[in-house]
Parts: structure tokens; sequence; C-alpha cells
């Protein structure tokens, strides 16, 4: 859904939703998902982008900018 799509009422449910109290089971959903998303953080391995990484990177870039120039027919 886009923002063309949507409606004025539907922008006042959304609103009107959150100011509605959590039941025990929304809380205990809530609960459950954040300690799932917190077992995710620690199973995935922390990434860096080394300065020779990002110059393979831009070098595959340039490369491939140039087979775009080399077949560009207009």
């Amino acid at each position: 859904m886009g923002f063309d799509e949507l409606e004025s009422e539907d922008i006042e449910d959304i609103l009107a939703s959150h100011t509605e109290e959590l039941t025990n089971e929304d809380l205990q959903l809530l609960t459950e998902h954040s300690t799932l998303a917190d077992d995710d953080n620690e199973v995935e391995p922390q990434r860096t982008l080394t300065s020779k990484r990002m110059a393979e990177s831009f070098n595959m870039f340039q490369q491939a900018m140039q087979i775009l120039i080399d077949d560009d027919q207009t």
C-alpha cells in the first residue's frame, strides 16, 4: 500500500490503535519477539568493511561502468 492509497480513516485507525492498552497476551508476544530478536543478533558475527574490500568493489563498479559505456549504442 503506497501513500497515494491511504485514506484519512486508515491513518486515524492506526493512531487510535496506539492509544489502546496492550493486553497481557500482546505483552507476552512482544517479549517473545524481543527475545527472538536478541538471539538472532548473537548468532550473526559482526561484519566489517575493510578498505581492501571497498577498493575491490569500486574496481568492480568501474569495470561494470566500462562495459555499459562500451556497449552503449546511442
